[in-house]
């Protein structure tokens, strides 16, 4: 259990790297700094911990007692899943110059 929340933890704190050194450049005092990084590697890891809970919960609540519902839920989450994946692709790829 530890890897994958490590994996995790890692993973979502690349995402707001950049915002958070921003923010520490205003900061005059090392300690404060380090406060700074703690506090906000907390809250990020929590936030995205209570969000991970709750797109968790309709599966979970969903697996034992009402199977045909889970696996429509699977279903639609998946297919969401690659349908974003394809137009965030397209958007950024192609109509954003990229390519």
């Amino acid at each position: 259990m530890r890897k994958p929340f490590f994996v995790g933890m890692v993973h979502g704190l690349a995402g707001s790297a950049a915002l958070m050194l921003l923010v520490l450049t205003t900061i005059p005092s090392p300690l404060a700094g380090l406060a700074y990084i703690l506090i906000f590697g907390v809250g990020s890891v929590g936030g995205m911990l209570g969000l991970s809970f709750l797109i968790g919960l309709p599966f979970v609540l969903t697996a034992q007692r009402f199977i045909l519902l889970n696996r429509w839920i699977r279903i639609v989450a998946g297919a969401a899943s690659v349908i974003f994946g394809i137009w965030l692709g397209w958007e950024i790829g192609f109509a954003g110059g990229l390519f």
